[in-house]
């Protein structure tokens, strides 16, 4: 077999070939606006506060309660699908 056949026939496994369909290049660049606005207002929202209050300890505050549900959540769903079944873990998502 020549190696050009070797080629032709191994499966793409390049990291980036989601985004050679046009669908998945306005998801992904949709995707990175929204994060991207997230990561703004929650940056800004943390300076305000410093910003009205004077206290770092608020803004720190401020950062906790933004960050405790996702890692609580975070922590319980790890459990969670630790418990399952690989294949019902990955049928469901």
């Amino acid at each position: 077999m020549s190696e050009n056949a070797k080629q032709t026939t191994a499966p793409d496994r390049a990291p980036w070939r989601c985004l050679r369909t046009r669908s998945m290049r306005w998801w992904s660049a949709a995707n990175l606006c929204s994060n991207l606005g997230t990561w703004m207002q929650l940056t800004v929202q943390n300076l305000l506060v410093l910003h009205m209050t004077g206290s770092a300890a608020m803004a720190g505050l401020s950062l906790s309660v933004q960050a405790a549900p996702g890692l609580l959540v975070g922590l319980l769903g790890g459990a969670a699908v630790d418990a399952w079944p690989r294949k019902l873990t990955a049928a469901v998502s």
